[in-house]
């Protein structure tokens, strides 16, 4: 039972969520995990592992303090990690007051960062123990370090992991893991003429001749900017 990682890269609007978006819709029956890396929140400690946090809680903007605390502690609940502590930091990570601030005392903030970071492993382990699950990682260029390290570790991970690890990227090989044996590389690269031409008629089957032309000047093969 192990998984396997595929670095998806290309330039903006090459199509890589379009491709991670049609293989989520394909395996939907499966546990999933997204993770959405933000230019806005580039150095918010684990930011789009946060938001994924929040979600698999099912907590809402609207719940009150006690019922955020009720669902995040919850969700924590799977782990190794002691519950109570693992509340205290991603509480703290959330914005969320707690009736126990002084939990963290004495627990440095690279031992919480560990800690965190055990929880989330705990919570891949936990959602992996008896089917694949799907893991996305998205727009890898705007993850913080954190999340970073979050992502070696997963994909460490998939030596005893039955799960797919996709990452989307604009840049290119820039990771340690990158030659792994269980890591794979697809580069998408611009659309040649024809199969650019192809999605045009598709989009606007009675488009002129000069149209057409002139949108494949400008596009340049990049899929968003034809269909804009």
């Amino acid at each position: 039972r192990c998984g396997n990682a595929v670095w998806v890269s290309g330039e903006s609007g090459i199509g890589k969520s379009r491709l991670l978006n049609e293989i989520q819709q394909r395996l939907r029956s499966f546990p999933q995990l997204t993770m959405q890396c933000s230019p806005t929140f580039e150095n918010s400690t684990l930011y789009p592992i946060l938001a994924e946090l929040q979600r698999i809680a099912t907590i809402e903007d609207d719940d009150s303090t006690e019922e955020k605390l009720r669902k995040l502690s919850n969700a924590l609940s799977i782990g190794s990690v002691s519950s109570d502590v693992a509340l205290a930091i991603f509480s703290s990570l959330l914005g969320i007051p707690t009736t126990t601030p002084d939990r963290l005392e004495g627990i440095s903030a690279e031992r919480q960062r560990n800690i965190a970071e055990q929880a989330l492993m705990d919570l891949v382990s936990y959602l992996a123990r008896t089917t694949p699950i799907l893991i996305l990682f998205e727009d890898e260029q705007w993850a913080d370090a954190t999340s970073r390290e979050l992502l070696d570790k997963i994909v460490a991970s998939l030596a005893a992991t039955p799960a797919l690890l996709l990452v989307s990227s604009r840049n290119t090989a820039s990771v340690p893991w990158f030659n792994r044996p269980d890591v794979h590389h697809i580069r998408l690269e611009a659309l040649g003429r024809e199969d650019a031409e192809a999605i045009v008629h598709d989009i606007s089957p009675n488009a002129l001749a000069a149209d057409v032309s002139a949108v494949l000047d400008r596009s340049e093969g990049v899929p968003l900017y034809i269909e804009e």
